[in-house]
């Protein structure tokens, strides 16, 4: 009966021993799908950074080509004007020009604006679409940064109009450049008030 118990205890052993065996294999084929898990993960993520960084790239390219098409366009217009003061309203032949022209000031004025703060070098892309590179560029072709008042560049639209038409008798409802038509009504309404002695804004 000694002998009986005895040989009982031992495989009582055995089969505790294998238990727990059986629960370290657990463990450890818990832990290999967890890392397998992390793995997937950080596949997943590296994946998705490449993907971004790759239209991030595209995107730098597309508007690089833009730009270079605009510049050379302004460069036309250079040669044939002998200025960079282009429009944005009434330029017949590039109606779209003389706004990218405002915005190459208005981006230039923001990335100016941030280097009065703080070095922008590593960070100018996210401030501003100017670069150094694009400022060499266009201060080659003597592109002017700050024009001048609104006043001048209506007066020189009104000279403008006077060369094609012969007058300066500029129609109320001029769609060709519907500024200039308000802006000759005013100077007109101004005039009258200067006759009158009255306040005014002309000199």
């Amino acid at each position: 009966r000694d002998r009986s118990k005895s040989k009982k205890k031992r495989q009582d052993e055995m089969m505790k021993e294998e238990d727990e065996g059986d629960g370290d294999d657990e463990g450890r084929d818990g832990c290999g799908e967890d890392g397998k898990k992390k793995e997937r993960s950080d596949t997943t993520m590296a994946a998705s950074t490449t993907t971004t960084t790759k239209k991030t790239e595209l995107k730098r390219r597309h508007d690089d080509t833009a730009w270079e098409e605009k510049y050379n366009e302004l460069k036309a217009y250079k040669d044939k004007h002998g200025n960079t003061l282009v429009k944005v309203k009434g330029n017949k032949d590039n109606p779209k020009l003389g706004t990218w022209v405002k915005t190459q000031r208005y981006q230039y004025k923001k990335l100016k604006e941030a280097e009065e703060k703080e070095k922008v070098e590593e960070k100018q892309k996210h401030i501003s679409s100017m670069t150094n590179g694009r400022i060499e560029k266009l201060e080659a072709l003597g592109f002017e940064w700050v024009v001048a008042s609104s006043w001048d560049l209506r007066y020189d639209e009104l000279v403008d109009f006077v060369n094609e038409n012969g007058h300066a008798n500029v129609p109320s409802d001029y769609p060709a450049n519907a500024e200039l038509a308000e802006w000759t009504r005013t100077q007109r309404r101004q005039y009258k008030l200067l006759k009158q002695n009255r306040p005014t804004q002309l000199t």
